[in-house]
């Protein structure tokens, strides 16, 4: 892929608006919303935002061993088992709220400090291939996207349901 300065800035302002986009869809109400979900086999709205906190957690470690190491293979992770492992439907919705809104600030800022060559330092995903910085930032990107849909879509059925 080719460095693309211009994209790589849209990007990272796209992941800077993730926790402002989920306020503007709960309004934070996680005392009605927090264990809403239409679909029994998907995570609640509780489960959702304690997922995006710990992912944000794996995709940094992913940037950082990205460009600080030579090649990396980067670990897959089983959602289900760390959704588990880490309580996710027991958690506090609030606090796990914040713990996503501070590591997101320091994604984003570890992204901002990149420089040209980083963007293009590969790594490796076991089931994905060789996917370099630029590309990790755009699945990260799809990732929220992804989340951000299911929340507006479990939102938006718990206000017609009641």
């Amino acid at each position: 892929m080719n460095f693309n300065r211009f994209a790589i800035d849209r990007l990272i302002d796209s992941l800077t608006c993730l926790p402002g986009t989920i306020c503007d869809i709960t309004l934070l109400k996680w005392d009605e919303l927090a264990d809403y979900s239409p679909d029994p086999d998907r995570f609640s709205v509780r489960e959702i935002i304690a997922h995006l906190a710990d992912f944000d957690v794996i995709f940094l470690d992913r940037f950082i061993r990205t460009c600080t190491e030579q090649h990396p293979t980067l670990p897959s992770v089983d959602e289900a088992e760390l959704a588990v492992r880490h309580q996710y439907a027991t958690l506090d919705t609030a606090e796990q709220y914040r713990l996503l809104c501070e590591r997101r600030a320091n994604m984003v800022s570890f992204l901002q400090q990149c420089d040209e060559a980083s963007w293009a330092r590969p790594a490796e995903r076991p089931g994905i291939g060789t996917v370099d910085l630029q590309q990790q930032l755009v699945i990260t990107a799809m990732h929220d996207n992804y989340h951000i849909h299911q929340l507006v879509h479990w939102v938006a059925q718990f206000h017609s349901a009641t």
